[in-house]
């Protein structure tokens, strides 16, 4: 029997440095028949990244535990117990950013089945920008207040000359 698995992966979240994001990865058994066999995922996660969690699907909503995933080191592996003619699984990876995390970040994911023949779809990349850590709007409360006194007093001062001085 032969199958046809393929792989996608998108950023689902955006990578923020110093906080988080998200990979979708969506493995799919094109046929034409099932896939008896195991089905691993591999994911090595780039250098400032680190797994937070991880969750999956199936779009065969009998299954409970669709895939199970470990990280060692950076690298994610998630075992898929066959995969029935048509069906998708969906493992979301949650990561953490690191601190100083600039320029592309370039993230391949592959998958192996033993009945494949065609390996020209088993990997899937995704290339991103992590966005900058910036401050929570407000982290400088006292800066912010003494602003918009400066700004609300300004404006009560003019306001007033203009009234002490009506046009002629």
């Amino acid at each position: 029997a032969l199958s046809d698995v393929t792989i996608t992966k998108d950023v689902t979240a955006p990578l923020v440095e110093k906080g988080t994001g998200q990979y979708t990865l969506v493995v799919t058994n094109n046929g034409p028949t099932p896939e008896p066999g195991a089905v691993v995922v591999s994911d090595p996660l780039p250098v400032g990244l680190t797994l937070r969690g991880w969750s999956a699907t199936s779009s065969d909503t009998s299954r409970q535990v669709p895939a199970v995933c470990l990280v060692m080191g950076g690298d994610v592996t998630c075992a898929i117990d066959g995969l029935a003619l048509g069906e998708s699984v969906t493992i979301v990876l949650d990561v953490n950013v690191a601190e100083g995390l600039a320029g592309s970040v370039t993230n391949t994911a592959t998958v192996m089945a033993a009945h494949d023949p065609s390996p020209g779809s088993d990997s899937a990349t995704s290339t991103v920008t992590p966005a900058p850590d910036l401050p929570p709007l407000g982290s400088d409360v006292a800066g912010l207040a003494a602003i918009a006194l400066l700004l609300l007093a300004a404006g009560i001062y003019v306001v007033r000359r203009r009234r002490a001085h009506p046009a002629a």
